[in-house]
């Protein structure tokens, strides 16, 4: 048979009828003057940047009027500003927008549009512009508070923390808890979200009818603290006057969330010094950052300060003249020199206190604090360790005398179980022999009705012969069946007095046509009984 004709393959698409004068592809073109782009350095990459170059306005009130909004009041004000004296502000442009939480809608953040990012020609950033509108807003507005964006899209200070809010259970209580949590039920966490907000509602609306309104809320991790977003720092700094909140009829202790306020732009904090409480740390890293100097000597250190707050009392604080020399302290060989310069005190590199406040973690504690809180951690922990292991031996213990009275149980049960199997086994026996000794009683007797039923039949015969040899035959057919009966008669017997052996019937003879003896006549005999 002939193969099938090849046919050619259909394309993947189909084809189209593109018009000569359209390429099928067009390459992209800018549309706008571009600058010429720097190639890629690393040196440029590993540079300090300057970060925190922005502002915060806090207190903003909050309408629902979309014409009047937080952003729209501080356009107002700045607009006001900018027109004032509109040839210190030429060439600035601002970007305002709120902050990136839905809870932030009081705050309001301040930046220079890209326009105004420093160039080749002039490096350093206008941070002088933002100062001259933060004088501005707060003469305008009093009551609103103007500072520099402490950390990367977040801001704590209208944070209160509420003490012994929840209810922390202890011991196997809290551990079950953590056991349900961590099996990933998603009813179990859903249910103690529900728990968590209801708690957090109740108290933001305490706060709300009392005329302190909030704007968020939501509990510390897993423990028994609540953290409340105010909408005014008035608020917040009274609560901390007091520091104390009565919600109901309890009154709880209240304190800040810990953040600390940059005061000027491009602020560097140096931390370790709660370790050494004397003062010859603090002149050594001093006179470090009053080593820059100009060219005619004059120092470049601006402005020291020491943190005043209990959680600041770590840091130093120090302000360069301009970023120029802030790049310089926070570059990679500045730190070596300065790691020597203070070994012997063993303190952190110098960095931005912005970047400090947006880090995951930090502390603001000497070692012995942290050592102390540490071994507590640990002690805490060892002691849950043991009570733990308590439950698991009381679990154990409790699992082992519960085996045990079920293996007394299970023994108790297989011996009745054999006993009544042994029981049952002596009667089934018991039975089978009474079957069967009921079954050869009853093969006898019915051989012995055979024999009588033959003899009577041997007895008429004699009585009644046909001949002289009929009637002889029929008198040794008698006495023989007297012979079988008396054999079967002995077996009955002995069937009936033996209960504790068997005994087996032979075969029983067919009489009709067994041969039979020579006869003779017995005028004498009678009837077997």
């Amino acid at each position: 048979m002939a193969d099938p004709p090849l046919t050619p393959p259909r394309p993947l698409t189909s084809l189209r009828d593109t018009p000569p004068h359209v390429s099928p592809f067009r390459a992209r073109i800018a549309r706008t003057p571009q600058a010429p782009i720097v190639p890629f350095s690393t040196e440029l990459a590993s540079r300090p940047y300057p970060a925190g170059d922005y502002l915060i306005v806090r207190g903003i009130p909050i309408t629902n009027d979309v014409d009047n909004s937080a952003v729209h009041q501080i356009g107002k004000i700045t607009r006001a500003i900018r027109a004032n004296d509109p040839d210190r502000f030429a060439g600035c442009r601002i970007v305002t927008s709120l902050a990136p939480k839905a809870h932030y809608a009081s705050c309001v953040y301040i930046r220079l549009h890209s326009d105004c990012a420093p160039t080749d020609d002039n490096p350093e950033p206008r941070v002088d512009w933002l100062e001259l509108y933060a004088d501005g807003i707060r003469l305008a507005e009093p009551t609103w508070e103007v500072a520099w964006a402490p950390q990367a899209d977040k801001d704590k200070r209208m944070w209160l923390r509420i003490a012994d809010v929840f209810d922390i259970k202890e011991g196997e209580a809290q551990e079950k808890d953590a056991d349900k949590l961590k099996k990933n039920d998603p009813d179990e966490r859903k249910k103690k979200r529900e728990g968590n907000q209801k708690v957090i509602d109740a108290l933001r609306k305490v706060l709300d009818d009392a005329g302190r309104p909030t704007v968020d809320g939501y509990r510390l991790g897993d423990s028994a603290q609540a953290v409340i977003v105010l909408a005014y720092p008035a608020h917040v700094d009274a609560f901390l006057r007091s520091k104390t909140v009565t919600i109901g009829a309890r009154t709880h202790t209240v304190s800040a969330v810990r953040q600390i306020e940059v005061e000027r732009p491009f602020e560097i904090a140096v931390r370790g010094f709660a370790s050494f409480p004397e003062s010859r740390a603090r002149q050594v890293c001093d006179g470090w950052f009053a080593s820059f100097r100009r060219p005619d000597g004059t120092t470049l250190l601006a402005e020291t300060r020491a943190g005043e707050d209990v959680d600041e009392r770590d840091y130093m604080f120090y302000t360069m003249a301009d970023w120029a020399t802030t790049e310089l302290v926070l570059g990679a060989k500045s730190c070596e020199s300065f790691i020597k310069a203070t070994a012997a005190f063993h303190l952190q590199p110098p960095q931005l206190l912005y970047n400090v406040n947006s880090a995951a973690a930090w502390k603001t504690r000497d070692a012995a604090t942290a050592i102390d809180e540490g071994a507590k951690k640990i002690d805490s922990g060892l002691a849950s360790i043991a009570r733990r292991m308590e439950v698991l031996e009381r679990q154990a213990q409790s699992r082992h005398d519960a085996t045990e009275a079920r293996m007394g149980l299970l023994e108790t049960t297989l011996t009745t179980a054999v006993a009544s199997i042994g029981n049952i086994v002596g009667r089934v026996e018991e039975l089978g022999r009474g079957f069967y000794l009921g079954q050869q009683h009853t093969h006898l007797t019915i051989d012995l009705l055979r024999i009588d039923n033959d003899m009577t039949m041997a007895r008429r015969t004699i009585a009644h012969p046909i001949d002289d040899d009929d009637k002889a035959e029929a008198i040794a057919e008698c006495k023989r069946l007297k012979i079988a009966r008396t054999d079967v008669q002995a077996k009955l017997d002995a069937l009936r007095g033996n209960t504790n052996g068997l005994i087996v019937a032979p075969a029983r003879p067919d009489h009709r046509s067994s041969p039979a003896p020579a006869a003779y006549f017995d005028p004498d005999s009678r009837p077997i009984q």
